[in-house]
C-alpha cells in the first residue's frame, strides 16, 4: 500500500504560510517591514514639511513611545526625521536630544505617526475631520 503524504501547512489569514520551515513568514514579514520602511523615508521629514520647510530627506525614527525601555520598536511604528531633527540637532531641535521639549515643540511620537499613516494612505479618515 503507498502512502500518501499530506500538506499539513498553517496558512495566516494573508494566505502565507504561517510556518513553512521556520522562513516563509519571516521573509514575508521582512519583506513588508523594508516596503513600509523604504514608503516613510520617501515622504521626508514629517518636522520640516510641518514646519513648511520644504522636502528634507529623512532617516527612520523608531517610536518609542508606549514601548518598553527593552523592547524593540516595530518598523511599523516609524517616523521620517531630518537627521538633524532625529539625532544632531540639539537639545529642543533632535529628538534623541531630549524628547520632551521636542514634542512640545513638534507633536507627540503618536500624533506624528497618524499623520504618517495617514500620508501613505494607511490610515483614511482620521485627519479629515
Amino acid at each position: 500500500m503507498a502512502h500518501t503524504q499530506h500538506n499539513h501547512t498553517a496558512y495566516s489569514s494573508s494566505g502565507v504560510p504561517a510556518y513553512a520551515g521556520g522562513s516563509a513568514w519571516a521573509k514575508y514579514k521582512a519583506k513588508a517591514e523594508q516596503q513600509h520602511l523604504e514608503r516613510v523615508a520617501v515622504l521626508g521629514c514629517c518636522v520640516c514639511r510641518n514646519l513648511k520647510l520644504g522636502e528634507t530627506p529623512a532617516e527612520i525614527h523608531h517610536c518609542s513611545s508606549g514601548a518598553g525601555t527593552s523592547v524593540r520598536a516595530c518598523h511599523f511604528r516609524t517616523l521620517p526625521l531630518y537627521h538633524i531633527h532625529h539625532h544632531i540637532g540639539g537639545f529642543g531641535v533632535a529628538i534623541h536630544a531630549g524628547r520632551c521639549l521636542w514634542e512640545a515643540k513638534f507633536g507627540t511620537e503618536l500624533e506624528l505617526l497618524v499623520q504618517t499613516l495617514y500620508e501613505l494612505g494607511e490610515i483614511v479618515g482620521v485627519m479629515d475631520a
